[in-house]
């Protein structure tokens, strides 16, 4: 089940990514101190921790992928306590490589704020040539 209230972001230039994330009931906006982990062997791969990082890192992901990337399709939310997963369709064009596969995000929510997002790419070689080194 998807509801219409979407996630809160700070900042506008990022919307296009996290507006995939609707909540059954109740919505929940970024904590300062979230931890993002990003899979792979890309220049985005790793763990990131604080808005101070993971907001320039979605920036640099748009400019990268010249404002293409994003999350075209969001469906089976499952919930389980404070985790949330999500089965995704995301796509893009950057580094002459369009990418447009499936994968999963589990999301941790505290106190009605998004604390730490997990990301699972079904073809994770492809999305590190779509981002590059």
């Amino acid at each position: 089940m998807k509801s219409a209230i979407w996630v809160h972001f700070p900042c506008v230039t990022h919307t296009k990514v996290w507006n995939s994330y609707r909540w059954v009931s109740r919505s929940c906006s970024l904590a300062l101190y979230l931890r993002s982990d990003q899979a792979g062997k890309n220049r985005f791969s790793g763990t990131h921790r604080g808005m101070a990082n993971v907001g320039p890192m979605l920036g640099a992901m748009m400019e990268v992928s010249k404002g293409t990337f994003a999350i075209t399709r969001a469906e089976h939310y499952m919930a389980s306590g404070d985790w949330v997963a999500i089965t995704v369709e995301f796509a893009g064009e950057a580094n002459g490589i369009k990418l447009k596969q499936a994968g999963v995000d589990l999301i941790r929510i505290d106190d009605g704020k998004i604390v730490e997002v997990r990301l699972f790419s079904s073809d994770q070689q492809q999305e590190d040539a779509f981002w590059g080194q």
